[in-house]
């Protein structure tokens, strides 16, 4: 998928094993400026094997934003349900931030989980990045509530597997949700 911004081609395209390297140099950059407000298990398993499998998953999507043959951005998420797909990184380099990048990368996302019969995105906002709870209404999803799996009965799985673990909400992450 191209894109044209006005500072030239932008591409989203499906990443490789060999996009490891430089998701890896992304996310570590992104998380440098925060780095002691993130409480000790309050990251994501950015190691190069999870994104290896993340990549070569059958029930999983990674996509890559490159602009000037540059990778900018990456978006990766997993089928949890037959019908939900959960969005587990969302990460755009400190220096092309605020270009709607984050936003195309979650729109792609979004239209091949519906193009693979989605029918509910979730994901979560980390508590220490106030920003991140913004980009996301921003982009129609909303934050779990208690009873909302009587409007969204698809909820019902997502909801009790996180309180299962102890993730549903808590001092440092909350789930949000979209209907596709």
């Amino acid at each position: 998928m191209a894109m044209k911004d006005n500072d030239g081609l932008m591409i989203i395209r499906p990443a490789t094993i060999y996009d490891i390297s430089s998701i890896l140099d992304i996310i570590t950059q992104s998380y440098q400026p925060y780095k002691n407000e993130i409480p000790p298990d309050g990251g994501f398993d950015t190691s190069a094997e999870a994104l290896s499998r993340l990549i070569e998953g059958n029930d999983s999507m990674v996509f890559i934003a490159v602009k000037d043959d540059c990778l900018v951005g990456v978006a990766s998420g997993i089928k949890h349900e037959p019908y939900i797909y959960h969005l587990k990184l969302l990460f755009v380099s400190m220096t092309f931030q605020h270009q709607g990048i984050a936003s195309d990368l979650l729109q792609t996302f979004e239209d091949k989980g519906r193009e693979k019969g989605c029918r509910l995105f979730t994901s979560n906002y980390q508590t220490w990045a106030p920003w991140s709870r913004a980009f996301y209404y921003k982009n129609g999803y909303r934050e779990y509530k208690d009873g909302d799996e009587a409007e969204c009965t698809l909820l019902k799985p997502s909801v009790e597997f996180r309180k299962k673990i102890g993730k549903l909400n808590n001092d440092y992450k909350c789930f949000i949700w979209k209907k596709a």
